[in-house]
């Protein structure tokens, strides 16, 4: 369940380039490999590649240059520290003591009538009952239900298959957050936002669920744009609130991680949710507006 939030928060959900890079990306044929970037400071060197939590079906999103990049690497950054046990059980205590409604107070009744009845089609196509969520706070449920968004389909996640790779060619391997740094900014999300948060992700359910095939192959292919409609949109406009937290807040914090580590000497590679890197004010932007070289790899 934690895989799947942490692939989520540790989200996505973004590339928009400084003008000049923009009008190069006009030029230059539409890229046909998933998403990574060069970043340059004075010191070091990131290469920045987008992930995606969905079931990947085989290995041919694996291209040449993202091996080069890996090759050059020595330190491997992830999001979070997502199959750390002792880190899987801190996120179970915070669900356990922070995940659970006011008593008297179900979810269902903090939700409208259409927002019930999107709720009720998600857990039942997700093998749930609106008994299993009306203990839950909104940001549980949505947790509990994103978790089951890809169930069923065969495949590993492409952020999964790099740390395992990772780990297995003795890549050092570091985190850029910590799971406590990661829901909270789902448990410390003010009401309003929580329950708009999981009421726009109930009502896009079946879309996201129905669309997961085409998702993937527009991040396979590169297409930003796609990536930007499928990650992003119906929670910028659906829940623009959870959105500013949950991404454009992600965004900056990403950037100053990734600056402390162009800082130091040496090639680093670091993983996010390929949601961070398209549309407007997305994470290559913010890194270009700090003044780093940020080139896309379009090979």
């Amino acid at each position: 369940m934690f895989v799947r939030i942490a692939a989520f928060i540790l989200l996505a959900v973004a590339v928009a380039f400084p003008a000049a890079a923009r009008e190069k990306e006009k030029d230059a044929s539409p890229a046909a490999a998933p998403p990574l970037f060069k970043v340059v400071g004075d010191n070091g060197v990131v290469y920045l590649f987008g992930t995606t939590g969905a079931p990947a079906p085989d290995r041919s999103w694996r291209t040449r240059s993202l091996a080069r990049a890996i090759d050059q690497s020595e330190t491997m950054w992830f999001e979070a520290p997502v199959d750390d046990p002792l880190a899987m059980e801190t996120a179970n205590r915070i669900f356990t003591e922070r995940g659970r409604a006011k008593e008297g107070v179900p979810l269902s009744s903090l939700l409208d009538e259409e927002t019930r009845n999107a709720l009720d089609a998600a857990a039942t196509s997700s093998g749930l009952s609106r008994a299993t969520l009306d203990p839950l706070r909104p940001w549980a449920a949505f947790v509990l239900l994103s978790g089951r968004l890809h169930e069923g389909v065969e495949g590993e996640a492409v952020d999964a298959a790099l740390l395992s790779e990772a780990r297995g060619r003795g890549r050092s391997v570091r985190y850029l957050f910590s799971i406590e740094d990661s829901l909270g900014l789902l448990t410390d999300m003010p009401a309003e936002t929580e329950k708009n948060l999981l009421a726009g992700f109930v009502r896009d359910f079946t879309r996201q669920r129905d669309g997961a095939a085409a998702a993937f192959d527009a991040w396979k292919s590169g297409d930003l744009a796609g990536v930007d409609a499928a990650m992003n949109e119906e929670l910028r406009t659906g829940a623009p609130d959870a959105f500013t937290r949950l991404v454009t807040g992600r965004i900056g914090a990403l950037a100053e991680r990734i600056g402390a580590i162009l800082n130091e000497p040496g090639t680093a590679f670091v993983a996010v949710n390929a949601g961070y890197l398209a549309g407007e004010s997305a994470l290559p932007e913010a890194l270009a507006a700090r003044g780093y070289a940020v080139e896309r790899i379009l090979e």
